[in-house]
Parts: structure tokens; sequence; C-alpha cells
């Protein structure tokens, strides 16, 4: 490997940990700039302390549980004692359910909670723990599949040793009923193996965006002066090489931005302005033989694929889905199969063809949904009713009689699909990066593109008050990402490389310059995912991906008229060398996992083919019942089902429903709705029901909690009333005042607790905001100090701009105090445009004797031309340019 134009593996794992840990960086930050030799002691000291990884014979984090696994009318509590002998700087908590709900707690105070089927919680310990004896204590109850969980304790004192405590059958286990909380028996722990490959890394270790990330990265590729030469740090036993191409006149590339494989093997490229050209590889696939014109026409063609001979064509620019057939050696002339309205700019993306054979467009918030086609999402939302809104989604199109069907929605600007071996669809969504910081900002995300679902996005970045697009009862995401720019998505299931990789999805960021490799494992009738970099580039403005037939990857850059590059990517290591570890790790668990989700995936698969046609009454009593499925994605399915059915065949059984979950479920279903002829009813049954569960240690409902269930419905009900609460309840804010703010439990020993409660608190306090009484600004300020993440107390902070009433002239200055310190925050760009939005809403109320003493603090915090906010990735400026010989 030329190390003048490629970095190890070794740096980009160095890269990937330095942000952990500040000290490195000072060492390090020499090494890697002036070349590829570092020492291997500061490799290794580097990983172990930024990124918790130990060194020598150490025991394996292993999945744990107690035998037998058949009770889930049990709570059980899993206990280490563990010592810190030296005093500890830092600390993180990485731990995961595998269907069991989990409280985490150190010392006796809560630190973390998971639901049945969320992935790897990671969490950074508030305060450092003292020297001395401590426990680190796990509350789960199971759910139904093969319960477990593992669990880590990073830690790390002064002189940079890391301590690990994992799961393993060294813990001690006791259960006790959950209906009577009482009584305590000693369980035996059940080993359950190893924890996969894929949970052994942080996945912000791996795949987060640092300072030393540039977005503008892709510049660099810019048309005009010679191309900045490309450095890359690839995963190990990978090499990359670009693949020649020899422009003239007639053949000049431009600018490419979507790419497939013709059924002989050669490459169909589009290019960003029009037109589309084919090049024939070497036998070898490592040089061009040939290019060739197939289509000059057809302007930014984002998603390309072949249905047998015939070549599909989702021109962005040319606003429609076009075939071209054959006709002998080319192609004859664009047929339109599907034209859609709306813009270009989160346009016409990528294109794939399923497991039945038909295609399957996705589309940005820019484009329109389509009038009359078969619309599987929910008939209450928005755009079902006719009106106009800005969503991604999915469509399904029969390219024979040209049939549409939207199969999901409420997407930003998703830009690649594909699918698995199991007919299940995929793609990688993106942010509204200029709301970063924001608590309605959503990170880019890996998303299973489930039948019938709403993701909940609509396009209305800049709206104020502010739109926020998460709520219990969208359709469920697989992974957030963080920072990025999707491109496209494509499984490793053609490729030559070694098992996990083809097993893996490879998605692409082009404006950080990477592709991340998505893993994912059987959870439910879904998928846990977990990411890491797989291969990252400066510059590497990658737009697309596909493998040839050899299994070689090839990709390729462009867009935004830089200048484009195909490059190859081999495996270079022992193929056999890594089938058995692969197999060896098929635990008895494992495959316990796999058949329950085989299960778990028949069922919602048989739900969402009851969205096609009439529902037969079999259909509905068979999806009432899995409304309260702790599996998220089948109770997702399961409500567009009911949702289906006449409404006088159901209200009253939900108000009557006594099953907390599907109660809560199916009541938010009809007030949906619109149509519920008893709405008072319906909002005391939502508050009954998030009062019954508020002395309950676990009360998940699927992905959410019940109360946040029950208090999203409650808003929802009063927003439908012209915001008139005492239209529906006279009583009822009373009511939801004294149950503010909502904690995990009631009978937990740490009144901390209600931090943990942040998107029940969240809806309450939206409510609350405008109709709460005296008590509310102090009760939530109280919050707002509690509260560590940043974004979340910003949420408080902006529901109780508008509020007149509960103030004290301490109370505003420690608000506006508040206000100031969310100013030192990191951020997107319109952080700074959002907080001066709160301030200017929160000085109308403040009364004028007031104001003098205020403005301090307002003066000091107030934006000007220059934002007050720093952004996420800050601009560097060049000082001096740095060679190997410097």
């Amino acid at each position: 490997m030329n190390h003048d134009s490629y970095e190890t593996e070794k740096h980009c794992r160095i890269r990937q940990s330095l942000r952990r840990n500040t000290l490195a960086f000072s060492v390090c930050l020499f090494w890697l700039t002036s070349g590829p030799f570092v020492p291997e002691k500061l490799v290794s000291w580097v990983l172990s302390t930024a990124s918790g990884q130990t060194t020598g014979d150490e025991p394996s984090t292993d999945w744990i549980w107690v035998h037998p696994n058949s009770d889930t009318q049990k709570k059980i509590l899993f206990k280490k004692q563990f010592q810190v002998d030296k005093d500890q700087t830092n600390g993180k908590l990485r731990f995961s359910p595998c269907y069991a709900s989990l409280r985490v707690k150190i010392d006796g105070v809560l630190v973390d909670t998971a639901s049945p089927y969320q992935g790897i919680n990671e969490t950074e310990l508030a305060q450092p723990l003292s020297s001395g004896s401590h426990s680190l204590t796990v509350e789960a109850v199971g759910v139904d599949g093969p319960s477990a969980f593992f669990i880590e304790l990073i830690l790390a004192n002064r002189a940079h040793a890391i301590k690990i405590i994992r799961s393993n059958t060294n813990w001690k286990a006791s259960s006790s009923s959950i209906s009577t909380q009482t009584g305590s028996t000693v369980e035996t722990i059940v080993n359950l193996g190893p924890i996969e490959s894929a949970f052994a890394h942080s996945s912000e270790q791996r795949v987060g965006i640092n300072a030393l990330d540039n977005y503008e990265q892709w510049k660099l590729a810019l048309q005009g002066e010679e191309a900045t030469a490309a450095r890359f740090s690839i995963a190990e036993d990978f090499q990359i090489q670009e693949v020649p191409f020899s422009s003239t006149p007639e053949t000049e590339p431009g600018s490419w931005v979507s790419m497939t494989i013709d059924p002989e093997g050669r490459l169909i490229i589009a290019r960003e302005s029009s037109g589309l050209i084919r090049l024939t590889l070497s036998a070898e696939g490592d040089s061009i033989q040939a290019t060739e014109w197939i289509n000059r026409d057809l302007k930014e063609c984002r998603g390309l694929a072949f249905r047998g001979e015939e070549l599909f064509a989702n021109a962005n620019n040319s606003k429609g889905l076009y075939r071209l057939r054959p006709d002998g050696n080319g192609f004859g002339e664009p047929e339109l199969i599907y034209a859609s309205s709306g813009g270009v700019g989160h346009g016409r993306n990528d294109l794939a063809v399923g497991p039945d054979k038909m295609l399957y467009s996705i589309h940005g918030d820019a484009v329109d949904l389509p009038r009359n086609a078969l619309d599987h999402t929910s008939p209450y939302r928005d755009a079902a009713k006719g009106s106009k809104t800005r969503e991604g989604h999915l469509l399904r199109i029969n390219p024979d009689n040209g049939s549409v069907e939207i199969i999901a929605a409420g997407l930003r600007n998703p830009y690649g699909i594909d699918f698995n071996e199991h007919g299940d669809c995929f793609t990688y969504d993106a942010d509204a990066e200029h709301d970063m910081g924001a608590p309605w900002y959503r990170p880019t995300r890996m998303i299973h593109l489930t039948t019938g679902g709403d993701f909940g996005w609509r396009g209305v970045t800049g709206a104020w008050p502010a739109y926020y697009p998460d709520h219990p009862d969208n359709a469920v995401p697989g992974l957030d990402i963080g920072k990025g720019s999707p491109t496209t998505v494509k499984f490793g299931s053609n490729s030559s490389f070694p098992a996990k990789y083809r097993k893996s999805l490879f998605v692409l960021d082009w404006a950080y310059g990477r592709i991340l490799q998505v893993h994912l494992l059987p959870r439910g009738s879904s998928y846990s995912m977990t990411s890491e970099t797989f291969l990252k580039g400066r510059p590497l403005n990658v737009t697309d991906l596909e493998f040839g037939a050899n299994g070689s990857m090839y990709l390729i850059t462009g867009g935004r008229k830089t200048q484009s590059k195909l490059y190859r990517v081999t495996y270079t290591g022992d193929q056999n060398s890594v089938e058995p570890a692969i197999t060896k790790e098929l635990t008895a668990h494992r495959e316990n996992c796999h058949s329950f989700s085989a299960r778990s995936r028949r069922l919602r698969h048989e739900l969402e083919a009851s969205l096609n046609g009439e529902i037969t009454d079999k259909q509905f009593s068979q999806a009432w019942q899995q409304l309260g499925n702790t599996d998220p994605w089948i109770s997702h399915a399961a409500a567009r089902v009911i949702e289906r059915m006449p409404i006088a065949k159901w209200e009253k059984k939900a108000l009557h429903e006594m099953n907390p979950a599907i109660a809560v479920t199916a009541i938010t279903c009809l007030i949906r709705s619109q149509q519920c002829q008893q709405p008072g009813r319906a909002i005391k049954r939502l508050v009954e029901l998030a009062r019954q569960t508020s002395d309950q240690v676990f009360q998940d409902c699927s992905h959410a909690s019940v109360h946040e269930y029950a208090f999203y419905g409650v808003q929802l009900a009063i927003s439908q009333n012209n915001g008139n609460p005492a239209k529906i309840a006279p009583d009822l804010i009373e009511i939801l005042t004294k149950m503010y703010p909502a904690a995990k439990a009631k009978t937990a020993p740490n009144p901390d607790d209600a931090q943990f409660n942040y998107p029940a608190n969240r809806f309450l306090s939206e409510i609350l905001a405008t109709f709460g009484g005296e008590q509310f600004v102090k009760k939530t300020l109280e919050l707002v100090f509690q509260t560590t993440a940043p974004e979340q107390r910003l949420h408080f902070l902006y529901v109780l701009r508008n509020v007149d009433k509960g103030w004290t002239p301490k109370l505003r200055q420690t608000y506006f105090k508040y206000l100031a310190m969310a100013a030192e925050e990191l951020g997107g760009a319109g952080l700074p445009e959002f907080l001066q939005q709160i301030r200017e809403d929160a000085m109308k109320h403040v009364p004028a004797e007031e104001r003098p003493n205020l403005a301090a603090i307002v003066n000091a915090t107030s934006t000007s031309n220059q934002p007050t906010t720093p952004l996420l990735t800050p601009p560097r400026s060049i000082v001096q340019p740095w060679t190997g010989d410097k």
C-alpha cells in the first residue's frame, strides 16, 4: 500500500478514538499527521484509554439471564459489587436488553433505563466514583422472547487505568413477584454466550463525527484545478484502488450520481447533469476497456435498476421514472412509467427491484405524494385526508400496469434503498443539520421501512413554534447515526467479502466522505442495529456503490459538480480464517433469538398483508390482541389494521379494554381518527391508564411507556378541540397538574427519576404551559436543573417562554441564566436563531419594572451578527501545510 496516498487501519482506529480523550489527542496529533509509522505502545495506550478496550487475557462480556427463562411475571435483580481503588475520573455504561425491560442503578441511584426492543444504551456517568466499594444493579423484567441482557461499566482513573465491570456469572441474582412487590428468591445466573462482535465497540466512538471531520471535504474534489490527492483509512485486510478513467471530449464523464450493473457485468453510470454512460471493465476488474453513451437526455438519474434486460431510471430533474428497453447493443427511447410533481432538491432518489419483482422508488420531501395511489399508511394522516404535506416516501410501482402504492412515508430525504435476505427494506434518512442542538432535531438514521410506516417527518423546518417530528405512534426507527449526508445503501450479499461483511448493510455518507458498515441482528420482527466505519477518505464524496461479478466493491464519487472517480475495494485477507469464528459465535441463545425473530416476522407480515384488502373478523381479532405486543413493529402494524375498520366497530371496545398497552394504543388511534363520539371519556381513560401505571416500576408499551402514549393522546385531543381542555373534561388540567412531573415510578428511591421520563414530561409540559397553575414554572425549572441532556433542557426553556403566571423575580433570573447557558452549547446554524426567538418571546411576558434587573443577563446573551452558539463543526483556517519531513 502506498503510504503517501493511504492511511492504515491503525490510523483510522486512533482517529475514531481520540475524541474520547483530550490528553491522547495532545500526545498523538503529531504522529497522525506525519506518517504511517505510529509506535505500537502508543497505539495500545490510546485505544485502551479512549475506547475502554483492554489488553491481556480479559473475561468476555456475556449475555446473562436466570434459569428457567419462562416467567415474565417476576422482577429480577442482578447485582455486582466492585471496588474502585483510585479516584475514577470518568465512566461510561454500555448495555443492551434482549426481550427485557431494564433499570440500571449505581449505588441505588437510577442511571438509565431500556425498553425490551431498545438497542445499545451508552451513558456517561454524571459524577465520578470515589475510592471504595460500589454496587451495580440491573432490575429486569422479561417479555415474550428469549430474555437476556449485557452490560459494561467502563471506568478510568487519573493514571489512565481501565477497569471494566462486565456481565457474567460472577454476579448475584434474586427475583420477586411483579404484582405483589414482595418476597425474594435467590436465582441461578445462566451464561448465554459472549456478546456478538457487532456489540463490542461503541457506536458513538466508531461512527461519531468530531471537530477533525470537515463537512466541506467534498469541495476538494471540485473541478477546475488539479484534484487533491485522496487519502483513505479502511478496515483491516481491505484495500482500495482507483480505477483510472481517461476522458475524451466524446466521453467527458461529468459528475456521477448513481450506478448499477447490467446483466453482462458492465457499469451503467448516471451523470449529474444528464445522460447515462456504460463502462466495460477488464477481466480483472481493475481498468476500463470501453466507455460509451447509452442515453444523453435523462436528467440526473439518482436511481438505476435492472429488471431482467430492462433498465429503469429515476430521473430527478426529468421528474419521472423511465423504462429503457434493450435495442441491439443499446437502448431505445425512454418510456415514462410514473410522473411525479414537486421539487428536485430532496427529490427522486434511489430505485430497487424488490423480492416481488416490483419497482421500489424512494423520494425526498420535495416530491409530492401521489394522488389516487393505494395508500398502506394510516387513513387518519393529513395526507390521506387530502392535505398537502412535505414528506419523503417509498412507492411500490408495477411497471407492467403502472399501478402505484404508498408503502411508507414521514421521511425527510432518504436516498438509498435495498432489501435483505428476508425481503425487508432499509434506507438511510437525512437530518436537518440546521436544527442541531434543538429538542426537535432528528439525527440521520437507519430505517427499516415496514409496510404502512409513518416515520413522522413533515417539511416545516424554520416554522415557529417548532414542529416535533417524533411521536409515540410513529413507526420505529432503527439506528441513529448522527451527523451526515446520506446517499445510497447496499447489502454486501453479492460481495466476495467474509460472511460478516456479506450480511452487513453498507451506507454512504457523502458530506463526510465515508462508508459505514451497519450490522443487523434479528430482534423480534425487526433488527437491532450497530455500526462502524468501514472506509473513510478525504475527499470521498461517495454517491453510489455496487458489487461486480467478481465480488469486488465498486464505488463512485460525484455530486455538486465535483470531479468523479471510480474506486474498487477488495478483500486481501484469508477467507477461511474468518468463517469458523462466525459459526462458533452462534450460541444456543442466538439460535433461539433467530427462531423467535422468524416467527415474529411472519406475524408482522401477516398483519401488513391485511392492509391490502377487506379485513376479516379473524384478522381484526388478531390485530387487536397485537396492539399490546411489546414488539413495536408488530404493535404498529396492528394499529394500522385497526384504523382501517369502521370506528363504530371498535370505539366501545377501546374504551372498555383492560390491558393498559392495548387500551392506550387503541384510544390514541381513536383520537387520531377525529371521529371519537366520546372524547371526554377517552381522555379520562388515558389519564386513568397513566395513573394506574405510575406505581409500576416497569410500564413499557412497545417502545414507548404507557405514560408517554397517554399524554400524547391527551395533547392530541386538546388540539382537536380548539385547544380547550375544559370542553372535553372540566377537571382535566387539575388532574394533569398533580401528575406533573411524571417519573418512571413513584416508588423509586431517587427523586431525580423524573428526568428519565422526559418523553412523558415533554407532552405534559406542552399542555400545562398553556393551562397549568402557579406551580408550573417552578416545577419546570426544577426539571431544567435535573436534566443533563442540553436538548431536553432547551425543551423546557422553550415551553416556558410564553407562560404568564407563576413567575417571581428570582425565577425569571434563573430562567434567563439557563437560557444564557444554552447559548454555550454546541449546535447547528439554526440554534442561535432559536435561542434568540425564545428570548424575544419570553421578554414579551416580563413586566416593565423587572426588565432593568434582567438587562445584564439578556444583553450578554443577545445574538448579534456573530452567532453566540458554536457550530458542531467549527470553521478552520490553514495555518501551515504540514508534510512528512516537517
